[in-house]
């Protein structure tokens, strides 16, 4: 870290001007230990919490693949075909509305599942880029 000797500011070693004031940090030596201590970005929920979160939604996401899967089962069931009675005898026919709700509710469930997984991805990257690119805490 360089000090600015203008204004007190903490620098990187490889910046040629300070990022406060603008004053040269050419001629200006490198310190050890910066002048302030770094407040790390990261929330203020610690490691078990983050992960029991995805976990949780992971969960979520298996609940409604599940949900998914066995509502258009029930759907196909009770509305994939009618019952039809003539004068003469009774007959089932095939319920094309039933079909396509029971193949849309399956879908939905496929495709919220993988939606909530790439959330839970999405989520465990940022805890790992933020992990990776905080600055070292100054005791």
């Amino acid at each position: 870290m360089k000090i600015c000797p203008k204004c007190g500011c903490d620098n990187w070693n490889d910046v040629p001007s300070c990022e406060k004031c603008d004053s040269s940090l050419t001629d200006v030596p490198v310190s050890v230990t910066p002048t302030t201590a770094f407040k790390p970005r990261l929330s203020s929920m610690n490691g078990k919490r983050k992960h029991r979160a995805i976990s949780t939604l992971r969960f979520f996401a298996l609940l409604n693949l599940i949900g998914g899967i066995i509502g258009s089962i029930v759907v196909y069931i009770m509305l994939g075909s009618v019952v039809k009675y003539s004068a003469y005898d009774k007959f089932t026919e095939t319920n094309p509305y039933g079909i396509i709700l029971a193949v849309a509710w399956f879908i939905e469930g496929v495709f919220g599942c993988v939606f909530l997984l790439v959330i839970c991805d999405m989520a465990e990257n940022l805890i790992a880029i933020r992990e990776n690119t905080q600055k070292p805490e100054v005791s």
